[in-house]
């Protein structure tokens, strides 16, 4: 999910960009919205953005200012200006200050798409060169061996664990839990052997995956996506979302395919249910499906308050989706005219983010029934009893004793019995992070204990010993954390060492 931050003074602009983001993106996810350049900074300092679109002229600290600031202290942070036409000399000073792109007011939806996809061509080409330089550098990457030569042509497979992640923090997902437990890599080898070229690695989601297949034809592409789907739905009852594009693809067309199969896969991924896609030549769009349910019945049991009546509508209402083969996106359409229907409180639309967070922790129809259940009677009954401080305390203490073992969201609204969003928000109200930081930080510190203590540790070991399967993945939060690859601690480390030892 890339991470969006609006920086802009007028709100009903900064509503509408941010509104027109997530429409036309799939990929990402605005996360704060600053009416000026000092307040974005601020909030980057809370929680960073992977892109920045900013006004040019604001109060108290302009656009050109916090494109300086952005430069110096988050050099990876992409930066898209919104101009307007008497601005012309400000926009010349901040392509020379590296901004990415520039849009001119007002917002054109065909000029923000044409952005938007060239900056998800770019996060997919990080992702990529990321892995190779990994797997290069001594860290985990490519599976198996890949020669990029000038003839190097591939095919493509994204895959989905659990729903489409609609949120951006989906680390403790079941869909992220199940990758994290059953490592890509070990998966590709039994499946094709070492004969077999590809390169593995986490896409822009903790739930999702990319494959890429080296010097396959077309129907090989095909035939090796329906060996991994089949895999993949007997390892666990876990919905799986395949979307195969059998190429040939030169290695400069990557991201934008993984951008086009990601597309596809948000367009066409159901609610509760495994699918294989194969890319077809027209580009799938986002549009509004038609609402094939009657949002009649949970409207009105949230109307009345009544809780036996709002468990027994959601009940009916998941079912009914299911068994009519609805798409996620179309489901998610519908819970959204649920929650802005006028005879509800104006407060219940405030929903929305906690219904998607519901959504993604659900690994069947039976736990998706369940959390949305208690989600709106936790909101329609005024629910607080999540909110002691000893609750809060029993989970930090759960996750610092638990860390090495499998723990998904699903884990922890069991254990605690209330919904991961719930839990999530008390949780970052006291802690100042949520369950998902939480865990990474404790799994990190442990592994770079274990790092310190045995230089000659192996990452795959390390990473098992502090509850990953996924070598890569737990790398990667690795150098998230610390700035570093493993393997570059464990230098760093003995470096260290002979040094003390010289002296």
């Amino acid at each position: 999910m890339i991470r969006v931050l609006i920086a802009e003074d007028e709100p009903p602009i900064a509503r509408a960009v941010s509104r027109m983001i997530e429409e036309l993106s799939p990929s990402c996810k605005v996360i704060a919205c600053a009416s000026n350049g000092q307040d974005a900074l601020e909030a980057m300092g809370r929680d960073p953005a992977d892109v920045v679109f900013t006004d040019i002229r604001m109060p108290v600290m302009d656009g050109l200012e916090l494109l300086q600031a952005l430069r110096k202290d988050w050099p990876d942070c992409l930066t898209v200006i919104l101009s307007g036409h008497q601005d012309f000399a400000y926009l010349q000073t901040a392509l020379r200050l590296g901004a990415f792109d520039y849009l001119p007011k007002p917002i054109s939806r065909k000029k923000l798409r044409e952005v938007l996809d060239r900056l998800e061509d770019v996060y997919a080409h990080n992702l990529l060169q990321e892995a190779v330089g990994s797997w290069r550098s001594g860290g985990k990457g490519p599976s198996v061996g890949v020669s990029f030569s000038k003839d190097f042509s591939c095919g493509l497979i994204l895959a989905i664990a659990g729903h489409w992640p609609t949120v951006v923090d989906d680390a403790l997902s079941p869909g992220a839990v199940f990758w994290q437990m059953n490592d890509p890599e070990l998966l590709m080898r039994d499946l094709w052997g070492k004969a077999q070229g590809a390169i593995t690695f986490v896409g822009r989601a903790a739930a999702e995956r990319v494959f890429i297949l080296e010097g396959v034809s077309p129907d090989q592409s095909i035939g090796l996506a329906k060996d991994m789907f089949q895999r993949l739905t007997q390892i666990s009852a876990l919905p799986k979302t395949l979307c195969v594009l059998p190429g040939p693809l030169r290695f400069d067309d990557i991201a934008s395919a993984i951008r086009t199969a990601r597309k596809q896969v948000y367009t066409q991924i159901g609610l509760c249910r495994s699918a294989l896609l194969i890319h077809s030549d027209i580009e799938p769009e986002r549009m509004d499906m038609p609402l094939s349910l009657s949002t009649e019945s949970l409207t009105e049991a949230l109307y009345v308050r009544n809780e036996r009546q709002i468990s027994a509508a959601v009940d009916a209402t998941v079912e009914a989706a299911v068994q009519g083969g609805m798409t996620q996106i179309s489901f998610v359409h519908f819970l959204e005219a649920v929650i802005h229907d006028r005879r509800l409180p104006f407060e219940i639309r405030s929903l929305k983010t906690e219904l998607g967070e519901a959504m993604l922790g659900a690994a069947s129809s039976v736990g998706l029934k369940a959390g949305l259940a208690q989600l709106f009677c936790q909101h329609v009954l005024g629910e607080s009893k999540v909110e002691s401080k000893s609750r809060v305390e029993q989970i930090e203490q759960y996750l610092s004793t638990h860390y090495a073992e499998e723990i998904s969201s699903e884990t922890l609204s069991a254990r605690f019995g209330f919904v991961p969003s719930y839990l999530s928000k008390v949780f970052r109200r006291q802690t100042g992070m949520s369950p998902t930081e939480y865990l990474a930080k404790r799994r990190v510190d442990k592994a770079k204990e274990l790092l310190e203590t045995n230089p000659d540790l192996l990452i795959r070991d390390a990473a098992a010993l502090v509850g990953y399967k996924d070598p890569y993945y737990f790398s990667k939060l690795f150098k998230k954390s610390t700035g570093l690859w493993p393997t570059q601690y464990q230098e760093k480390i003995v470096k260290k060492s002979e040094k003390l030892t010289s002296e």
